[in-house]
C-alpha cells in the first residue's frame, strides 16, 4: 500500500477544497481549471467569490483570488481582482511570474463614468503578477478570454471572444473587431504588444502552442466559430467553424 506524507495530505485538501469554492464559478465557458505548478513547486489556485449582488456580509463586487501554496500546505501569497465575472486558469514562468486573465463578461461596470456605457461586456485585463505583487496590466477589447500559454521563448499568447456584428469597428481608425489572438512579451515592468490576429467570429478557442513544427521552432492552433455562415466548415447539425496554424511572427493560413 502506497503512503503519503501529512504535507501531502494537508496540500491535496487544501487544494481540493478550494476546487470545490471554485467550481462553475468565474471560469471561461464552464472550464474548470483553475491550478499551474510553478517551477519552484508553488501551486497557484484561482478562487472565485461568487458574489453577483449585494449581501450579508459583502457589497456584491465580484471578486477572485489568487493563491500560491506551497508544498507543506501553506499559503506564500494573496493576490485579489474584483470587478470581472470570468477569471482565467493562471499560466507560470520560469521566473515564476504567473499570468491570467479576467473579463467582465456578465457584470456590470461599478464605475458608470470610466467607459461608454454602465455594462461594459467587452471589458478585459491580462494580468502578470510576481510574488503576490502586481508587475503590470494589459487592457483589451473581448469577452471571455483564455487562459495564457507561453511559448519557449517566454511570448504569451490568448483569446477573446467577440460580442457584436460582422463587420463592426474597434476604438481606432479602420480597427476591425473579431475574435482576436493576442501575442504579448514581457519587458518586466510594462507589457509589450507583438501583434493580434482577429478573425470574422464571434467564439474563439483557447490557443495551443506545437513545438518543433516544420520550418519554425513552434506555430500556435486556434480554433474560431463563424459569425455568418457560406465561408467555415460545418459537419452535420454543428455550427460552422475555422482552424488555423498562427507562426511566430503572427502571419497564419486556414488548415481547415
Amino acid at each position: 500500500m502506497k503512503r503519503y506524507g501529512l504535507s501531502f495530505i494537508a496540500t491535496s485538501a487544501i487544494i481540493f477544497g478550494f476546487i470545490g469554492l471554485t467550481y462553475g464559478h468565474g471560469m471561461r465557458g464552464g472550464d474548470q481549471r483553475n491550478l499551474a505548478i510553478g517551477p519552484d513547486g508553488l501551486v497557484y489556485v484561482i478562487v472565485h467569490s461568487g458574489m453577483m449582488g449585494p449581501g450579508p456580509g459583502h457589497d456584491g463586487v465580484d471578486a477572485s483570488r489568487l493563491l500560491a501554496i506551497d508544498p507543506a500546505g501553506g499559503v506564500r501569497w494573496r493576490f485579489d481582482i474584483e470587478g470581472f465575472g470570468a477569471v482565467s486558469a493562471p499560466s507560470v514562468a520560469g521566473d515564476g511570474t504567473v499570468y491570467l486573465t479576467a473579463t467582465a463578461f456578465g457584470v456590470d461596470d461599478h464605475d458608470p463614468g470610466s467607459g461608454p456605457g454602465d455594462d461594459e461586456m467587452d471589458r478585459g485585463v491580462l494580468f502578470a503578477v510576481k510574488n503576490g505583487q502586481l508587475k503590470w496590466t494589459f487592457a483589451f477589447h473581448g469577452t471571455m478570454a483564455s487562459a495564457p500559454v507561453l511559448a519557449p521563448d517566454g511570448t504569451i499568447y490568448f483569446t477573446a471572444g467577440f460580442v457584436g456584428e460582422s463587420g463592426d469597428m474597434g476604438p481606432g481608425p479602420d480597427q476591425p473587431m473579431g475574435a482576436t489572438l493576442f501575442a504579448l512579451r514581457d519587458a518586466q515592468t510594462q507589457p509589450l504588444l507583438a501583434w493580434t490576429v482577429i478573425f470574422d467570429a464571434s467564439v474563439i478557442s483557447e490557443p495551443i502552442v506545437r513545438l518543433n513544427a516544420p520550418g519554425y521552432p513552434w506555430v500556435i492552433y486556434a480554433s474560431v466559430t463563424l459569425m455568418e455562415h457560406g465561408h467555415g466548415h460545418r459537419e452535420h447539425g454543428m455550427r460552422e467553424v475555422e482552424l488555423y496554424e498562427i507562426y511566430p511572427d503572427g502571419h497564419f493560413r486556414q488548415i481547415y
